[in-house]
């Protein structure tokens, strides 16, 4: 019995299991950082590092370290002060920082290599009581050389063997202390420690990240995201084995990135946007909106003209219910939402600033009205278009009317005067 004891822990030592949880552990720090990633910059995957975001002059790193092992209470290991995943993640940044054997860097490129780099050793191991992550921040607190040394040196004094005890004479590649040693003798060593930080995450915590920001910022529900993320996994484990099979790293730019990844989300929302035409009843209170009341302005009807009137409250508000419903139910992106509106002011402000470029302010109300209505003419023949979905003359121009209703955009070459302040209190 207690041979097959041994034989069988034996043969869980050599499962590849840690290996795998490993890789998949790098690739969802990857897929975060993807998920989350700005205008300007690249992530990529076993590129650079084992993950890395490139932000202009700035480049960050992630060492992207995991465990299956367990303590005694069946929690992940703390990550100890000798611990080899440590080191060999120092190790590996030590030397990007001096360059390939044959291209060593001067030291100056390698204080400037080092000022566009930051270091991070993502692990879900605890780093409880860890002295080399306490001295990294001792040394953006100010720690000198002598510190770092004195630390190491503590270090260097837990590996020592008990006394009549040696090392075996076969133990291949560079070991602990060896890293250890090289970081110790490293000139740059306060510099580069003062670029090295530390997240600590669980698988699951990175993956419910990746659903959280899918829920918060992409604006799928609570309970829909999980599902959505699944799709987003299984297309970038696609685009993996695509470039792995051709022996590249993979990256995207943002502009990558979406392009990629953008059918997925809108495969989630195959839903038409479903705007109906509302023929609003006339009601005294339309004479209170501030859309209304721009039209009347630029005498596009008259306020006693009751059927006008109702009619071009209805253009509001059979857009603002139905996209104030869309945008509850999270059916339009934050990204949607910005470009939308972005496309509909930029066309009026191109019709507006066309309508009064030569009218100087001895232009006659007359003449204002007549360029007012030009703008009202050229936005009723334009066409918005939502989510890639074209919307109906009737519908853009509720959209229009919504703006002028905010006070964002107006038709009297003045209105700023006259509605400004009011919507500023409306709102």
């Amino acid at each position: 019995m207690s041979k097959e004891k041994k034989l069988h822990t034996a043969e869980e030592q050599h499962t590849a299991m840690d290996k795998i949880g490993g890789f998949v552990y790098q690739f969802y720090c990857f897929l975060y950082h993807v998920l989350t990633m700005n205008k300007g910059e690249v992530v990529s995957f076993e590129k650079l590092d084992d993950a890395a975001v490139e932000a202009g002059n700035l480049i960050t790193l992630y060492q992207a370290k995991h465990t299956i092992q367990v303590d005694a209470e069946g929690e992940k290991r703390a990550l100890t002060n000798r611990s080899t995943d440590l080191w060999k993640a120092i190790d590996v940044w030590r030397k990007l920082i001096a360059g390939k054997t044959e291209e060593k860097r001067s030291e100056a490129d390698m204080q400037e290599y080092i000022a566009k780099h930051q270091f991070v050793f993502f692990s879900n191991k605890r780093p409880d009581d860890n002295k080399f992550v306490s001295l990294c921040e001792e040394v953006k607190n100010g720690a000198d050389n002598d510190r770092i040394d004195a630390v190491l040196d503590e270090i260097t004094q837990e590996g020592r063997p008990r006394e009549g005890t040696t090392l075996p004479a076969n133990n291949a590649g560079r070991s602990t202390q060896m890293m250890i040693d090289d970081l110790k003798a490293f000139g740059l060593k306060k510099a580069f420690l003062s670029r090295i930080s530390f997240e600590t995450k669980s698988q699951d915590e990175v993956k419910k990240a990746c659903i959280d920001h899918i829920a918060d910022k992409v604006r799928f529900s609570d309970e829909y995201a999980p599902e959505v993320f699944k799709d987003f996994l299984t297309e970038a484990v696609d685009d993996f084995f695509d470039r792995a099979d051709k022996g590249s790293p993979l990256s995207y730019t943002y502009e990558e990135q979406r392009k990629r990844f953008e059918h997925v989300f809108q495969y989630h929302r195959a839903e038409k946007l479903n705007f109906r035409i509302i023929m609003e009843e006339y009601r005294k209170e339309f004479l209170d909106l501030i859309c209304i009341q721009q039209l009347i302005k630029v005498k596009d009807f008259a306020s006693s003209e009751t059927e006008e009137v109702a009619k071009y409250a209805s253009h509001f508000y059979s857009f603002k219910n139905r996209y104030d419903e869309l945008w509850e139910d999270n059916k339009i992106l934050i990204d949607e939402d910005k470009e939308f509106w972005a496309d509909a002011y930029a066309f009026w402000d191109n019709q507006f600033k066309h309508a009064y470029r030569k009218l100087d302010d001895s232009a006659s109300e007359d003449v204002i009205i007549d360029k007012a209505q030009e703008i009202l003419f050229a936005v009723r023949q334009h066409k918005l278009k939502l989510c890639k979905e074209e919307l109906s003359q009737y519908i853009s121009d509720g959209a229009f009317y919504y703006l002028s209703d905010k006070c964002i955009i107006g038709w009297h070459k003045s209105w700023k005067e006259f509605f400004k302040k009011q919507g500023e209190q409306d709102g």
